[in-house]
């Protein structure tokens, strides 16, 4: 099943949150997963498998370079953006 997640992702005490947002988001570009970033949020969409994958993956490698908070709103139902 294709679904959807609007993502939220904020690093914790430390003065690069650009960078690292732009990290956690380039980290979100693997095979199968088609990445929609926003100005405040970042939508990723694939199948279910792949998307639960990509951000297992992603906030594994952030949570390890400093606190984050990621939070994520999934759907099976809601257009992609610009759809």
């Amino acid at each position: 099943m294709r679904i959807q997640a609007e993502l939220n992702f904020y690093p914790l005490g430390t003065d690069a949150v650009g960078e690292r947002v732009q990290t956690f988001v380039d980290g979100l570009s693997l095979p199968g997963i088609s990445v929609y970033p926003g100005a405040m949020s970042t939508v990723i969409a694939g199948e279910e498998a792949k998307v639960f994958q990509a951000l297992q993956h992603c906030f594994s490698q952030s949570a390890q370079a400093g606190s984050v908070v990621l939070c994520a709103r999934f759907s099976n139902a809601c257009p992609l953006p610009g759809k």
